[in-house]
């Protein structure tokens, strides 16, 4: 009976050990079923952002598109502003001309002023005129029409300007037509 007695604590000791660890491993899923909720619900604030960031940079990169479609179109719009002026005086020009009444020199003064005019407004846009006679012959910036022996100059020296050229931005839109010297 002793024995039977042993056997029966050990059993009850069993059980209060298995109940013992029921009850730690109900806590322990507990406390994982609270960090999975836990961490389901940062994932879901955090996928929401990503959705918003998201969301956000497309917005930006469209805005930015049209701001570049804009600027595209719209660029030359300060340019027709202070060019229109010129043409209305280039009508000007035109109407006096038609008066059989005006003199010629009245006429070219208009027409100079015009240019000058023009010139200026170029300027105001980063254009510069290339009129290089004298200078040596760069391929840059100059086109070579052809080339004539010439003692009074070096070789290679531009000596008469057959269309001027220009620049923007110290970009060449256009290369000066030019007659070069050669040895002679």
């Amino acid at each position: 009976m002793k024995n039977d007695k042993h056997t029966h604590d050990h059993e009850d000791l069993t059980e209060e050990e298995i109940n013992a660890q029921d009850d730690q491993i109900g806590e322990a899923l507990d406390e994982a079923e609270d960090t999975l909720e836990e961490t389901q619900g940062e994932e879901a604030k955090l996928r929401d952002q990503l959705i918003r960031l998201h969301a956000q940079m497309e917005n930006i990169k469209m805005r930015a598109k049209r701001d570049v479609e804009s600027a595209h179109k719209f660029a030359s719009e300060k340019l027709l502003k202070e060019l229109l002026p010129i043409l209305d005086s280039l009508e000007h020009a035109l109407a006096v001309s038609q008066d059989a009444h005006e003199s010629v020199s009245a006429m070219i003064e208009g027409l100079e002023l015009t240019h000058k005019m023009l010139l200026g407004t170029l300027e105001k846009f980063g254009v510069k005129v290339l009129n290089p006679v004298g200078e040596m012959f760069d391929p840059n910036q100059h086109e070579a029409m052809t080339m004539v022996p010439s003692p009074e100059h070096q070789p290679n020296t531009v000596i008469d300007v057959v269309q001027k050229g220009y620049s923007l931005h110290d970009r060449v839109v256009r290369p000066a037509r030019v007659v070069v010297s050669k040895s002679a």
